[in-house]
């Protein structure tokens, strides 16, 4: 994986760069942010390391705060472009500017005074979760057009599906195809989804495999019923696509 690194305190940043390239990362060192810019137009990155007060903003006649801010918001939401995870240097430690540094898209704050490799921990962490579009995701449902629903939704990400409308062929699919996350249908002929979740959580190793369940109404008495059967989440049926990768997004992120 390749890191930008945008710090203008050469120590740092050799620092730093040293300390990940240890952990086979590429690393590039920019000391401002034009030159950032331009190593971003030519190469791809899979995250960013900004110092957010650099010193040709210091000498611009700006408001060098804002201006920083909106630095990390050009490379946080490069719409069209892939977002990159910004991940933002400073020496500030205020919650106010902490609030603004997520408003502006940051994905991490970390202090130059940190050692190099409770820095490298955060970047490790941002990285897995930008990998979790390569999770695998089964499916049961006995029917096809939400297959067919949560399949544009989820194909595009990037993820590895697997759908299956029978239950009565849940174990070996499953363990077959060894997901990372399981959705399941509540309501389906031969084995409904609380079953086939109550044989998942009475074996050992697949006791804490992520379920999310998709149910038509969410009432409170089925929602109670699947919490108390070892449900990690539950949406509606009638969820916005939008809503459904969010949800299973967030999920993905926590395993």
């Amino acid at each position: 994986m390749r890191i930008l690194l945008i710090e203008d305190d050469d120590l740092l940043a050799q620092a730093v760069a040293t300390a990940l390239t240890k952990q086979n990362y590429v690393v590039d060192i920019a000391a401002d942010g034009e030159a950032g810019w331009k190593l971003i137009s030519v190469c791809n990155y899979d995250l960013i390391l900004l110092d957010v007060i650099l010193p040709k903003l210091e000498l611009l006649d700006l408001d060098i705060h804002k201006d920083s801010l909106k630095l990390l918001t050009e490379l946080s939401q490069r719409s069209p472009l892939p977002e990159i995870p910004v991940l933002v240097f400073t020496e500030r430690n205020n919650f106010s500017y902490r609030v603004e540094v997520a408003r502006a898209g940051g994905r991490a704050f970390l202090q130059k005074s940190m050692p190099p490799s409770q820095i490298l921990e955060s970047v490790s962490q941002i990285l897995q979760q930008t990998c979790i579009t390569e999770a695998r995701v089964m499916v049961v449902d006995d029917d096809s057009q939400t297959l067919t629903f949560i399949q544009q939704s989820l194909e595009p990400l990037g993820l590895t599906l697997k759908t299956l409308e029978d239950s009565r062929y849940f174990w070996d699919t499953l363990t077959e195809f060894s997901p990372d996350l399981l959705i399941l249908d509540v309501e389906m002929p031969y084995i409904n989804g609380i079953e086939l979740c109550q044989v998942l959580r009475n074996d050992p190793y697949y006791k804490f495999l992520t379920v999310l369940f998709l149910v038509d109404n969410l009432n409170t008495d089925i929602v109670e019923q699947i919490f108390a059967i070892g449900a990690d989440d539950c949406i509606s049926k009638n969820a916005k696509n939008s809503q459904l990768i969010t949800r299973l997004l967030n999920r993905l992120k926590r395993i």
